[in-house]
Formats: C-alpha cells, structure tokens, sequence
C-alpha cells in the first residue's frame, strides 16, 4: 500500500506542477508589456557608426509623440523619426521599468506625430512611400517629405562617410490634383 500511496504521489507532484506553469498570453505579456501591437518591430541598433552626422528629424533626441497603429493611438510616447531609413523610432518603458528602443514598421504606422507635427505615409507620383508632415491652412493641405541621404565625406573627417542636409520635397493638396512644388 504504501508503494502505491508513493507512486501516486510521483505522477501527481509532476501534473501540479505542469499545471502551475503560466499561460502562454501571460508569458508573453511579462515579456513584452501590453502594448504588443505597439512593441512590433526591429530592435534599435546603431548602423551608422561609420557616418558623420545623425539621420534625424531635428535632432537626435527623442521627443514627446504619439503613433497611430493597429486602428489605435498611442500617445506620450518618446519618439525620434530617422529621415534616412523613413522609420520612426520609438523609446519604450515596460512596466518592470525596464527600457528598450525599437524602429517601427512603417507599413503598420499610417501616421504619428512628434514634437507638434503631424505626418502620415503616402506615396506621391513615383516616390517610395514616405511619412510627410502635414501642414494645412484654410482649406490647403501641403505635404512636406524630408529625407536624408549619405555621401562621401570630407578630407577633414576620420568617417569615409556623412549624412546630407536634409533634402525637402512639398506637394500641394488641391482636392483633385496634387502639385509638386519647389519654393517655400
């Protein structure tokens, strides 16, 4: 009796545990917070150690903002939008306190907006798409794309290369027709 009083306890004490175990949705919400549709993308690594220069709207310092994804909004986040890769990059804190940087994918974010200014993702005549910031006035929209590119750098730099001024693009929105433009 008591072999068996022992044998049952052997094949129970593994099933309490396996039943212990947490779930595979709690797992992945201790892991990644709950902000899953907002934590999507590839985590940051700086590629541009060679590059004089920062690849930044402004500068590169991550400001107030807030992103659009998933038919939702997300705002005071800490965001900085990279003009050479067309990706906004987000600065996230879980819930531990714990903080992570992560570039988005941009066709999951149809617009964020950053430091006051708003952009969405279009594509305008034979351009890639890219995040234009949006100015309106009465009843104009204007678009404003900017970007970033390499080339390579001065005698003076220990970098063989270095982010451009940034290049801007604008179209005019006139309901039907939309106008490339070249002056402010």
């Amino acid at each position: 009796m008591a072999k068996l009083l022992l044998l049952i306890i052997l094949l129970v004490l593994p099933l309490n545990a396996l039943l212990a175990q947490s779930q595979f949705p709690e797992l992945v919400e201790r892991a990644f917070g709950s902000d899953q549709e907002l934590v999507n993308g590839v985590q940051f690594s700086n590629h541009f150690g060679q590059v004089d220069g920062h690849p930044y709207f402004l500068d590169e310092y991550f400001r107030d903002g807030a992103v659009y994804m998933a038919d939702q909004l997300y705002e005071h986040l800490k965001l900085r939008y990279n003009l050479y890769t067309q990706r906004v990059e987000i600065e996230h804190r879980y819930a531990d306190g714990s903080v992570i940087q992560f570039m988005s994918v941009p066709e999951l974010m149809p617009s964020f907006s950053l430091g006051g200014r708003d952009f969405v993702r279009r594509q305008f005549g034979d351009d890639a798409p890219a995040y234009y910031q949006v100015v309106s006035s009465g009843s104009f929209e204007c678009y404003i794309g900017w970007s970033k590119e390499t080339k390579t750098a001065g005698n003076d730099s220990s970098r063989p290369y270095q982010f451009t001024a940034p290049k801007i693009t604008y179209w005019l929105d006139l309901g039907q027709d939309l106008k490339p433009f070249h002056k402010r």
